[in-house]
């Protein structure tokens, strides 16, 4: 295998697998119903994104995919990057407090301000469309 294939494979096994599904609760998976399911909204591993890092100060990995959490109240780690093209990467972190309810699904998001000079971080309820955690700008 050529040595730019071979590195290119690599880097999109990592990519692929760096994204995997975490589940935060001991034993076997429980089904959709009795779960909350967190999204991160991740653009890529050059540009960045709004992703979990924690939830009840457990680390839950670089990049996770869906956090699956239980139902009840949860404090959420988010990481905010943008990337700058080539003047950087600016990166801000803030935790949110969510009440999880089973069966829900939830997407985090947020935004920095010039060069990180103020930071929102929310997370909205995929079904209603509503923040229920954090404040939107």
């Amino acid at each position: 295998m050529k040595p730019l294939l071979l590195f290119f494979t690599v880097l999109l096994s990592w990519m692929i697998v760096s994204c995997a599904t975490v589940q935060t609760y001991e034993g076997d998976p429980l089904s959709p119903e009795g779960i909350a399911v967190i999204k991160s909204n991740y653009w890529g591993h050059l540009t960045g994104g709004i992703i979990v890092r924690e939830i009840d100060g457990k680390d839950v990995g670089i990049n996770p995919g869906d956090v699956h959490v239980l139902p009840g109240m949860h404090t959420v780690k988010i990481r905010v990057t943008h990337s700058l093209g080539y003047l950087g990467t600016i990166m801000a972190s803030g935790t949110v407090n969510l009440s999880a309810e089973a069966g829900h699904t939830y997407m985090v998001d947020g935004r920095i301000h010039g060069f990180g000079e103020h930071v929102w971080i929310w997370i909205v309820d995929e079904e209603t469309g509503q923040v229920v955690a954090g404040m939107k700008p």
